[in-house]
Formats: C-alpha cells, sequence, structure tokens
C-alpha cells in the first residue's frame, strides 16, 4: 500500500477489504476504524487495524415425501422438520439429520444430497436439499398358540415373539400386493428338554399376494432365517384369512416345512 498525499501535505493510508465467493466481511475494529466502508487509520503513530471475515451461511433445505408421517432433525439444531424446513449453516460445517418416524410409519429413506436409511451426514460446501421418506405401516402380532418351527429332529418347538412385526404395502398396476417388512422379527424358540431358549431372526426378503388372479389370497415370497448356526434361506408361502385378517406363513428349506407363523393384526 502506498501513501496518498492529499492537498492539504498529510500523508494517509486506505484500507479496502475483499472477501472471496464464500466469505462476506463484517467490519474493521481498532485505530478508529469500523462499519464496513474502506478505512483510514492515523499514520502519525503505529496502529492495529483487525478486518473481521465470516462464511457465508449455506442452506440445508429438508423435506418429506411419503403418505406416512415423522420429524427430521438436525445436529447442531436449525432443522425441525414438520411438512417442509430450512436453515442456514457454515460452509465447512457438518450437519447431521436424524429422522424418527412417529407412530405407525415407517422411515424408508433419504434422497437428494443423501441416500440410504442411516443418519444423513452433510459436509457442506454449498447448499443442500434432502428428501425424507416415511410410509404408514400395520403392526401384525404372532399368534403364538399356533407358530412353530421344526428343529433338526424334526420336533415342533414353539416360537414366540417380544413384539409386533411392522409392514408397509403397496398394490402395483397388475393388482399384486406387496409387503415390505420393517425392522426384524426377533423369534424365540421354546422346547422342551433344551438348556436355554434359542433366538431365530427372520427377515422378509420378498412377500406378495396375489401372484395368481385366480387365488388372490395367496402369499409367496422368501426370507433368510439368522440362527445360531448360521443364516437359511427360505421359501414362503402361505394366504390370507378374510375373517379376521390374519396371515398364516408356511417358511420351507428344501423339500420340508421349516416352520408356520400366524401373524394376527
Amino acid at each position: 500500500m502506498q501513501p496518498c498525499c492529499l492537498a492539504d501535505g498529510t500523508d494517509q493510508i486506505g484500507l479496502v477489504a475483499v472477501t472471496d465467493t464464500d466469505s462476506t466481511f463484517s467490519g474493521w475494529s481498532g485505530a478508529g476504524c469500523s462499519g464496513t466502508s474502506p478505512c483510514f487509520p492515523p499514520v502519525n503513530s503505529p496502529a492495529t487495524v483487525t478486518a473481521t471475515f465470516e462464511r457465508k451461511p449455506v442452506s440445508v433445505t429438508v423435506s418429506k415425501t411419503g403418505a406416512g408421517s415423522g420429524l427430521v432433525t438436525s445436529s447442531p439444531a436449525g432443522i425441525n422438520c414438520g411438512a417442509t424446513s430450512a436453515d442456514a449453516f457454515a460452509v465447512g460445517e457438518t450437519a447431521a439429520l436424524t429422522a424418527t418416524p412417529a407412530s405407525g410409519s415407517a422411515f424408508t429413506g433419504w434422497s437428494g444430497s443423501c441416500g440410504g436409511t442411516t443418519s444423513c451426514v452433510l459436509h457442506l460446501t454449498g447448499a443442500a436439499s434432502v428428501s425424507a421418506a416415511f410410509v404408514p405401516v400395520s403392526p401384525f402380532h404372532v399368534d403364538q398358540s399356533v407358530s412353530f418351527w421344526n428343529d433338526a429332529n424334526g420336533v415342533r418347538d414353539q416360537l414366540r415373539a417380544a413384539g409386533p412385526i411392522f409392514f408397509s404395502t403397496r398394490t402395483g398396476s397388475n393388482g399384486v400386493q406387496s409387503f415390505t417388512q420393517h425392522g426384524t422379527l426377533g423369534l424365540t424358540l421354546v422346547a422342551a428338554g433344551q438348556p436355554g431358549p434359542e433366538t431365530v431372526q427372520i427377515s422378509l426378503a420378498t412377500l406378495q399376494r396375489g401372484l395368481d388372479p385366480q387365488k388372490p389370497d395367496e402369499f409367496s415370497g422368501t426370507a433368510s432365517a439368522a440362527r445360531a448356526g448360521g443364516t437359511t434361506v427360505l421359501n414362503i408361502s402361505g394366504g390370507l384369512d378374510t375373517t379376521d385378517g390374519s396371515i398364516g406363513l408356511v417358511f420351507q428349506q428344501g423339500a420340508g416345512p421349516a416352520g408356520f407363523l400366524r401373524l394376527v393384526p
């Protein structure tokens, strides 16, 4: 910087703040300078001037899709999403979004600047837009009086479940109803003479109803059953009881039945 000679013969230095594209200049301090206009500190004695720059805020916009309901929140706080929410964060900041489904709904995933179903972590270099999808789900409970699993010797072990299994449903243009399981169905095998109960975790890979137009209440699909000995892929067949809305599912491993599960709404 070169001093400028004024008409009265006094030297003066002018300071001008220049920002880059992602910053703003918030003002001067020291040596009698303030505000954001050019600073002209005195030159007849040492002077210290501070220029303060801040990162421009970037917007994070969150919207919800689907017929279900739920809440999206952020850390740091700022997003608290009903239908749509937006807030400003600093460039370079990391914002974590969490989706919490309401009772009777399930969270099925992110879209936009995030994907998957775990927490959405945004490393902000610019504006971000995220959608959270929620779907309505229906709970079914295991009828423990008739549900069973065949052990290695063909003995029927009773199946017990601590909680319900949740399904969301979608009907295709062909009239086939697809069921999506949310969460894992944890079942306990209760067998006489065993040292302790065994746990089996069932995850339905596919479950569809009405593939055969002549048998609209029949179910078919596949599942995986995780037990102490490993994971087994099972075929599913079954049907809907139209009198009470319950679903009876037969799990087959190979040629013989592995078990039977009756789900009651």
